[in-house]
């Protein structure tokens, strides 16, 4: 049986705002770039039923993590293109349990949400191996954690964060709750 925080979060929690080795980082900027794939293979395992199943009792269901997963995506893509081109720059927050509710989420087939991430994948992928260290340390506030985060935190962030949905996914699958 599985703990609660097992569930919550199956590869445990992300650990951000610290020095990232550049081994570290092209080894994020390698999940990132293949998670995609990972993902699709995953989704390529699931029937109709599978898509409502949750990793946990009020979590989202497996469709609504796949979608999520692209819309956050896009927004990296979105606050990374910013970040190189903005200085000083404070984000829009992203009301992700809103989003989530919303018509595109409940009934579309989440292979759109995969379609989506294989194409932004990509272009964040380009765009990460083609930075300095120096370009890694631009950064942008966002107000709802009042936080700085570099791009050096976004490659730590996001890595962890298609890696820690997919393995929500394998949890909704093993053990639905």
């Amino acid at each position: 049986m599985l703990s609660l925080e097992e569930r919550k979060y199956p590869i445990g929690r992300v650990k951000l705002f610290r020095a990232y080795s550049e081994q570290e980082l092209q080894e994020n900027i390698q999940r990132i770039k293949i998670f995609p794939e990972k993902l699709e293979a995953c989704y390529n395992e699931l029937n109709q039923a599978d898509f409502k199943k949750k990793y946990r009792e009020g979590s989202w269901t497996i469709q609504e993590i796949i979608h999520h997963t692209a819309e956050s995506h896009m927004v990296l893509f979105s606050r990374l293109k910013l970040c190189l081109t903005v200085d000083d720059l404070t984000v829009v927050p992203f009301p992700e349990n809103d989003w989530v509710k919303l018509p595109d989420v409940q009934s579309l087939d989440p292979i759109h949400s995969v379609l989506i991430l294989k194409g932004v994948h990509a272009r964040i992928s380009r765009i990460l191996e083609g930075l300095s260290a120096e370009e890694r340390t631009k950064s942008y506030l966002n107000p709802e954690s009042n936080r700085r985060f570099s791009i050096n935190d976004l490659i730590a962030l996001y890595s962890w964060h298609g890696d820690h949905h997919l393995a929500q996914i394998k949890v909704a699958l093993k053990f639905p709750a």
